[in-house]
């Protein structure tokens, strides 16, 4: 079962008895890892409350709330993000992935491929991306955006599927608006929307997500490796450096569980592997970092 509805302007999705809500409720700044910083997501944890979701990793008939955090880190660790975030001052980002295929899972787990800009080093962000989920015993895929702080939005018109080839761009035009731009160049689909966001515009990010469910961490699903390719940042390769890579971590002082190769070695394309493994860069050239 798959619908669609509104309650109090948040666009919701029910699939298989669950209702899910893409209200997203950013909150948090970077800090070390030797502070988890749950306990500022207290604004995500409330509205899981209000919405009457459970915690993460339980199954339920009622309503059940995703949302998206900014960077939980320090350095090159991270308990949400994995993949590659660059400092500096940005007008665009571009990037390409497979969607994964989601491996089968006990309990329900939860990952995401976007771009973005914003959200490393503070609580602003505009990003694009696709979802891959084990939910009640099936998988789910889906595309959506987001600019903060209005509620995520699923592209219900861009379906996607596990193996089609998604690019995506995210562009300043005049004054405060921006261009999202989200490609399935399996299908030939497109969805293109440009609205206003007035973040600072500070990083820019090609990551590997899990976000929050029902207040806390989900459980992040199995999705093998995702290669991220044909980066640049504002209309040029970022030469990416390896001392750029964000590892995520389990819990603080836990094992890895999902980890970034190196650049490539043009520095526009790295992969990133489920698991505590590091996996080769594209091409199979590691460079040297720095």
């Amino acid at each position: 079962m798959v619908g669609w509805m509104d309650v109090d302007g948040e666009h919701l999705v029910t699939r298989e008895g669950l209702l899910l809500s893409r209200r997203s409720a950013r909150v948090g700044l970077a800090a070390s890892l030797s502070v988890v910083l749950l306990a500022p997501l207290g604004l995500a944890t409330a509205s899981a409350t209000t919405l009457g979701a459970t915690t993460a990793g339980a199954t339920t008939s009622g309503p059940l709330v995703r949302v998206r955090d900014v960077a939980i880190h320090a350095s090159t660790a991270s308990t949400n993000w994995s993949g590659y975030g660059i400092g500096g001052t940005f007008s665009a980002v571009t990037g390409s992935w497979t969607v994964p295929t989601v491996a089968p899972s006990t309990g329900p787990t939860y990952s995401s491929s976007w771009i973005g800009i914003d959200g490393l080093a503070n609580q602003k962000l505009i990003q694009v991306g696709t979802e891959s989920d084990y939910v009640s015993g099936h998988v789910r895929y889906d595309a959506w955006w987001e600019v903060l702080p209005a509620a995520e939005k699923v592209i219900a018109k861009l379906p996607v599927a596990p193996g089609d080839h998604m690019s995506a761009s995210i562009t300043h035009g005049t004054a405060k608006h921006w261009t999202i731009v989200l490609t399935d160049t399996t299908s030939g689909k497109k969805f293109t929307y440009t609205r206003n966001y007035k973040g600072p515009a500070a990083s820019a990010e090609w990551i590997q997500e899990r976000p929050l469910v029902g207040g806390s961490l989900a459980t992040l699903a199995n999705y093998g490796s995702t290669t991220f390719t044909s980066l640049t940042a504002n209309g040029v390769n970022p030469h990416l450096n390896s001392a750029e890579a964000i590892s995520m971590v389990g819990n603080v002082g836990s094992r890895l569980i999902s980890v970034p190769s190196a650049p490539s070695a043009l520095g526009d394309a790295f992969t990133v592997a489920y698991g505590d493994s590091t996996p080769p860069a594209p091409g199979g050239v590691t460079p040297e970092a720095g």
